[in-house]
């Protein structure tokens, strides 16, 4: 058994392997992009709320209406106005973590799949993954006190570090996987689930003596001649290195292996539990919070947003804050996670809340927060915040207070306009691929060992693009071979590059691809091993050794050609220490920008005479179709008269838009005023336009 487990975290560990994927055809129909509306969240039995007794995201634990508000949510009145107002799947509690029927209250689950089944709605088992609530837990199961996570003093770790009666385990425990798959299995069948819903898919970095011998024979397997490849002469000794889960910099070799060890580990659990579901039944979701973007450095809490994108058929992706708002000239979004999520198959669900848990209070926000997932190619519609109490703030008299949030009429209206857009409209969605000639490198080894540059050069040239109206899409490492598919490769301060990356981007310059490089990008290889000179030197023309003072290099390469920035416009202003990314635009990205538009050309389908706020998507339909979306982020005041220019060369040049908003009539109104120049009547919150 532990030969075989370390032979597949060793297949899942390296940046050349293939990922594992799957693809639409293996996710259950109705999990798919375009397809699904989430009611809203069930997961909390009452029991938690009384133990928590606080505010919980527009939850008042603390109340005295808190049973009222329980026993309404879950009422067969509420799960028919879901089902009237368009949702098709709600997540329910199942295992908190205590261990106890009675706690986790699974007679009232039992009754509440029931319902949802008698209305349409299919139902996740909830199930927190990383911690168990152990005051509940040991004295039915006193063996779990061997699956408990350790820090670095030998002591439990408790959840949210403050949490004592919630205690981390160890993923790496075959005990504790087999706990969680008997309680998957009595979901699925017992309890007649259509799914589970992994809460929370990470952990953090553990001291226990299991992962400090898995450690090891990790170790010997990887690497026969330790003092050779990591510097070290027996292997027996060794102990996971004490670091700080926020570093930005890891550049201890042993540090960087158990990096690569905890990275590959959680995607194996993944793919183990995985089979074990769709054994049960082919047809069950397998979906979990990724906590990306919400985690500081995801590779030292365990997790691979890239890998875990492709393994979860949804991706409940947390990210407080993140709530979408056009503030400060920056539009705040979640569009990384969707576009990675269009390239690794998952439908994302973007559970972003406005700072401080906060519930969104007005129709606009609600047109945004459910625009969003449609613009990016139809992700989960989310109503993550309809199920939250009305509370002091919004009850008109005491019998309210209790009432479900989406009974605002601002709520649920908003809701189910948009929900039954999607409905009306699920052929510009379902099976649609982005349609971008621009790809931004993600590097793995660069994100893993450098986050502090890597991952905020990443994020700011993403942003930069939005908000420049430029389509593209996120290139993962395992997703080199795709390269030929684009015409512009942007590789922004990704230091660390593999020979393998740097040969197949050749191939991909000579070719006639357009290369557009920044800062150290390729100094150091995939282990952060500086080299004597710049790795990409030969496509870029620049080398250490130049004379300084050149800010921008270009050469034609082949049949295609480079652009080389030296100075790294997307980090003016970031601090690379720190472990929180807020995407930003830096002034001197123009220049970037600039460069992208030049390589594009024709390539750029269409331009779009229209504020910042306003960001622009492609995809292609099932039957090509070229759709394009337009979002806006500043949506308090009606955008009206926008030009939408079709340059000539590009193929939409001789295609009629068609336009579609669930905004209103006039949202839906577009007019040709000239060969190539065309007049969208009103952009409120969302339009799309299908070209054919």
């Amino acid at each position: 058994m532990l030969r075989i487990w370390i032979v597949l975290i060793l297949a899942l560990a390296g940046t050349r392997t293939v990922p594992l994927s799957f693809s639409a055809e293996e996710r259950p129909e109705w999990t798919r992009r375009g397809r699904a509306i989430w009611g809203g969240n069930l997961h909390e039995p009452l029991a938690f709320y009384r133990r928590e007794n606080r505010m919980m995201a527009g939850v008042a634990a603390d109340s005295l209406w808190l049973e009222d508000w329980y026993r309404k949510v879950r009422s067969d009145d509420t799960i028919r106005e879901l089902a009237d107002l368009g949702a098709n799947i709600l997540y329910v509690n199942f295992a908190k973590g205590s261990g106890d029927p009675k706690y986790e209250d699974l007679a009232g689950a039992r009754e509440l799949v029931a319902r949802c089944h008698r209305r349409g709605l299919r139902t996740l088992a909830y199930i927190q993954f990383p911690c168990q609530i152990v005051e509940s837990l040991l004295p039915g199961r006193p063996e779990a006190r061997n699956w408990l996570a350790r820090d670095r003093f030998g002591r439990p770790q408790f959840y949210g570090g403050s949490r004592y009666y919630r205690h981390y385990m160890c993923p790496s425990h075959p005990g504790y996987i087999d706990y969680l798959k008997g309680t998957i299995r009595k979901a699925l069948v017992d309890y007649h689930m259509d799914g589970v819903f992994l809460d929370n898919f990470y952990y953090r970095p553990c001291y226990c003596e299991h992962c400090q011998q898995r450690f090891r024979d990790y170790l010997k397997a990887r690497f026969p001649d330790p003092l050779t490849s990591i510097g070290v002469s027996n292997l027996d000794g060794v102990r996971i290195p004490e670091i700080d889960s926020r570093e930005t910099l890891i550049t201890d070799r042993l540090h960087q292996v158990w990096a690569d060890w905890r990275v590959a580990l959680l995607p194996g659990v993944a793919a183990s539990l995985r089979r074990f579901v769709k054994g049960i039944d082919p047809d069950a979701a397998f979906c979990a919070n990724i906590c990306y973007p919400r985690m500081d450095n995801w590779h030292l809490r365990g997790t691979d947003p890239r890998r875990f994108l492709r393994l979860f058929d949804i991706a409940y992706a947390e990210a407080s804050g993140r709530f979408p708002r056009w503030e400060k000239g920056v539009a705040v979004n979640n569009a990384q996670v969707f576009l990675m999520g269009c390239g690794g198959g998952a439908n994302v669900l973007a559970g972003a809340w406005l700072p401080g848990s906060a519930l969104p209070e007005t129709a606009e926000q609600i047109e945004l927060c459910l625009a969003e997932p449609l613009a990016f190619g139809g992700h989960v519609l989310a109503g993550i915040w309809a199920l939250r109490m009305k509370g002091r703030k919004y009850a008109r008299n005491e019998q309210e207070l209790s009432d479900p949030y989406f009974t605002r009429p601002e709520i649920g209206c908003t809701w189910a306009r948009y929900n039954r857009f999607l409905l009306t409209h699920p052929e510009l969605y379902c099976d649609s691929t982005l349609d971008s000639p621009v790809a931004i490198y993600h590097s793995a080894a660069s994100m893993r060992y450098d986050f502090g540059v890597a991952y905020p050069a990443f994020a700011n040239t993403l942003q930069a693009l939005l908000q420049a109206r430029i389509p593209f899409t996120v290139l993962c490492s395992e997703d080199l071979v795709e390269l030929r598919r684009y015409r512009v490769l942007l590789i922004c301060s990704q230091r660390c590059l593999s020979n393998e990356e740097i040969v197949t981007i050749e191939h991909f310059v000579r070719r006639g691809g357009r290369l557009i490089v920044t800062g150290q990008s390729g100094l150091f290889d995939q282990a952060r091993r500086e080299r004597p000179d710049f790795g990409l030197k030969h496509l870029t023309g620049a080398s250490l050794f130049d004379r300084p003072g050149r800010d921008v290099y270009r050469k034609t390469v082949g049949k295609g050609g480079t652009v080389f920035f030296t100075r790294a416009p997307e980090l003016v202003g970031v601090n690379t220490r720190s472990a929180t990314v807020s995407p930003a635009v830096p002034d001197s990205m123009h220049i970037v920008v600039d460069a992208v538009r030049r390589c594009l050309g024709p390539a750029l389908k269409l331009e779009v005479q229209a504020p910042p706020s306003v960001l622009l998507v492609v995809f292609k339909t099932a039957d090509d179709a070229t759709v394009t979306h337009l979002v806006n982020y500043d949506n308090h005041q009606v955008l009206e008269n926008l030009i939408l220019s079709v340059p000539i060369g590009s193929p939409l040049r001789s295609a009629v838009p068609e336009a579609f908003s669930p905004d209103g009539p006039r949202c839906g109104t577009i007019t040709r005023e000239s060969p190539g120049r065309w007049r969208l009547a009103e952009l409120k919150t969302y339009t799309c336009l299908e070209w054919r």
